[in-house]
């Protein structure tokens, strides 16, 4: 029996969580016209993002952590997909959290060194080396125990909303074929 510690320690680090789109088909349908794609930096957010922009063609795309540009994306008319890792950084704000879950979102699910590997890669950096201090075992060691608590505190109250339609998504081919070519 592994002890609680190391059983979060593997899943979160090594293994990854499933994909999970909640009321995906409310977005497809245009029911909603808010898409919000939410994963840890380097799981594959912009390059879905913007194939699913084109793929439903959307009036905006917003790929941008910045809360202005965010919330102005949240509250616009527009069809809109937005994706960033900022969105974690909601769950103590209740109006905008409420927001948020509130959508059809995509939340990713990425083992901490994939997705630390991923980024730096597409940084163009050689894994392991340091730039501005933003490299794989700096984020896995600073940033994704934090980062992952509030993600995984996001991502129960979006499954905690009445009447959501949760499934298991798949990425599309085009997609991780774009993503497994960058490693």
């Amino acid at each position: 029996m592994m002890d609680p510690i190391t059983k979060y320690i593997l899943e979160g680090y090594l293994f990854s969580d499933r994909n999970v789109s909640i009321n995906l088909s409310s977005f497809e349908s245009g029911k909603e016209n808010k898409l919000i794609i939410i994963g840890v930096p380097g799981s594959g957010k912009t390059s879905l993002g913007r194939y699913l922009a084109k793929k439903y063609k959307v009036q905006e795309f917003i790929s941008d952590d910045s809360w202005p540009n965010t919330k102005k994306g949240l509250l616009s008319n527009k069809k809109t997909i937005l994706e960033g890792a900022g969105f974690v950084w909601l769950v103590h704000e209740p109006k905008w959290k409420d927001i948020v879950i509130s959508k059809s979102i995509i939340f990713l699910g990425m083992s901490a060194i994939k997705a630390g590997l991923r980024a730096d890669v597409r940084d163009g950096m050689l894994p392991g080396t340091v730039k501005d201090k933003r490299h794989t075992f700096h984020f896995i060691r600073s940033n994704f125990k934090d980062f992952q608590k509030r993600l995984n505190t996001l991502r129960k109250d979006a499954l905690r909303q009445p009447g959501i339609d949760v499934k298991e998504y798949k990425i599309p081919s085009e997609v991780n074929a774009h993503l497994t070519g960058r490693m």
